[in-house]
């Protein structure tokens, strides 16, 4: 079984906030926000990369695909917005223009 989670997290410290992938490199979803966490990092969103609908992240991740990798890039806080997609009505984030569905199973 694949272990791909996904957390929106803000930096506080650089003013920075971001989208990072993990692939199989825990087992759980705490222990990857727990990471975060420790990074001195205040998580937005962690969610299961399934749950998630890419609406325009960066299809060529910043970083190359390994344990970790970067999507999204962006100053400042990310926003919360709405986005409707085949007619249904999603929260969204947004990160300079890069935006996401956090999770598909929940709706507006």
């Amino acid at each position: 079984m694949e272990n791909n989670y996904r957390i929106c997290g803000y930096a506080p410290q650089y003013n920075l906030s971001f989208v990072i992938d993990c692939y199989n490199k825990v087992d759980a979803l705490w222990k990857f926000s727990a990471y975060v966490k420790s990074k001195g990092c205040n998580i937005i969103e962690a969610n299961k990369i399934e749950d998630t609908i890419d609406i325009n992240l960066n299809m060529n991740d910043l970083l190359a695909k390994g344990d970790i990798t970067l999507k999204a890039l962006g100053d400042g806080m990310p926003n919360s917005i709405h986005k409707i997609i085949d007619g249904i009505t999603y929260r969204a984030i947004e990160n300079e223009g890069a935006c996401y569905v956090p999770n598909k199973n929940i709706t507006v």
